[in-house]
């Protein structure tokens, strides 16, 4: 694992599984060799684990999201990203919530179940993005004007602003 391009909290997470999963069955095998019936044990430690499930479902269900966003990456710590409607630059991913700081220095914990069934926008995936801006005036303000004083800035900043991923444009929406 340590020469994984595992994530760190994903790296812990398959280690605790990996120790946990190996103790019981140490236990189990054990058990058996001193001819100690494990068929009660092993029905016991399933209906257990049934019980635990249930109570904790919804715990289990961001717990699993955690793994499916530390398996899956679609952001990682430092990018900026919207989760449902929530925008910030990611300080942590954690696997029962995500932390996001926003531009007015709040911190957002998010549960990762919300995460994993909601829309997930990554700002900092591409180096290039377009820029929408829109400008409002008024009804009986001059349209075409407004038009190109904005073509104007444009051509008089034209060393700024890029020409790829697509040419700038201006329009009228409503």
């Amino acid at each position: 694992l340590t020469r994984s391009t595992l994530d760190g909290a994903m790296y812990k997470f398959v280690l605790n599984v990996l120790k946990a999963v190996l103790g019981v069955v140490l236990i189990v095998v054990l058990l058996g060799y001193l001819k100690v019936p494990t068929a009660p044990l092993i029905t016991v430690l399933g209906a257990g684990g049934a019980a635990i499930a249930l109570a904790l479902k919804d715990s289990l269900s961001n717990f699993a999201s955690g793994v499916l966003i530390l398996a899956n990456a679609p952001f990682k710590v430092g990018d900026f990203v919207d989760l449902n409607g929530q925008s910030g630059t990611v300080l942590e991913i954690g696997l029962m919530e995500t932390k996001l700081r926003t531009v007015d220095n709040r911190h957002i914990v998010i549960p990762n179940n919300t995460v994993t069934n909601g829309i997930v926008v990554n700002f900092s995936s591409e180096t290039n993005r377009r820029l929408d801006l829109d400008f409002t005036i008024a009804y009986e303000d001059d349209a075409e004007l407004a038009i190109s004083l904005i073509r104007g800035i444009i051509a008089e900043k034209g060393d700024r602003i890029l020409r790829e991923p697509a040419e700038p444009f201006v329009m009228v929406t409503g």
